[in-house]
């Protein structure tokens, strides 16, 4: 039984109605300049309420460029559109994205990123949120590992995940 507060919020706004992970354990390599889907970061969620919030949190185990001073250009999509307001403002020449990392130097670096976003779908219908990936100059990079590949005891193979919380509004 909901709680009613004198400012017209219940105990029940703000509650987690479900949770959806996908993960990703493997390697993957991306040498594209377009937006590149991740195989394993997507996942789909049915809200129980049209007036839900979904909260969605991307971390990156581990992302290896092969080149120095390129960036890797991270960008939400949802239902194979990208998701409105998840990347910065048109600005000048630059390129709009929801995260970005550059490494500098490359090949033996791998860093870690998180990101975290919440969209409104205003429905109850099915929605699929992914991450895709756009490497400058199409240079490569390794999600999950340095960017040189190297198979070594003291080179890492990490995981990555797409998280999507439902929360009531």
């Amino acid at each position: 039984m909901a709680i009613y507060y004198g400012d017209g919020s219940t105990s029940n706004d703000g509650r987690i109605l479900q949770i959806k992970e996908g993960v990703m354990r493997t390697i993957i390599t991306v040498s594209s300049s377009s937006d590149t889907a991740i195989s394993g970061l997507s996942e789909s969620i049915t809200c129980y309420e049209a007036a839900s919030r979904v909260k969605i949190d991307i971390f990156i185990g581990c992302l290896g460029i092969n080149s120095s001073n390129y960036y890797a250009f991270f960008t939400l999509y949802k239902d194979g559109s990208i998701l409105g307001n998840s990347r910065g403002q048109t600005e000048g020449n630059r390129q709009r994205c929801s995260f970005a990392m550059r490494q500098n130097p490359a090949g033996h670096m791998g860093d870690a990123i998180s990101f975290s976003y919440i969209d409104t779908p205003g429905d109850t219908n099915n929605h699929t949120y992914d991450l895709r990936v756009a490497m400058e100059g199409g240079v490569t990079a390794r999600i999950n590992t340095t960017g040189n590949g190297n198979n070594q005891s003291n080179y890492p193979i990490a995981m990555s995940s797409i998280i999507l919380t439902e929360i009531a509004d």
